[in-house]
């Protein structure tokens, strides 16, 4: 996978962009599928066990803060 062709859409809805993506890209060295399934786990978390109520602040601050420290979101 390269990344150009990772699906941001997911968490388009909270105002996840390309230029969030080229961040990550840039800056920490993450593998490009990491970084798709990270997305589509926090998707999940977001809208199917209700996430956004546990997160202070801005949800795409709280995703790539998991992602720099972490290097994934977590699955469980």
């Amino acid at each position: 996978m390269e990344w150009q062709s990772i699906d941001i859409e997911p968490l388009s809805e909270i105002g996840f962009t390309k230029n969030h993506l080229t961040q990550i890209a840039l800056q920490l060295g993450l593998l490009p599928k990491d970084v798709q399934d990270s997305i589509h786990v926090f998707a999940f978390d977001l809208k199917e066990n209700e996430k956004r109520k546990d997160i202070k602040g801005d949800p795409i601050g709280f995703f790539m803060g998991i992602l720099r420290k972490r290097g994934m979101y977590p699955t469980n």
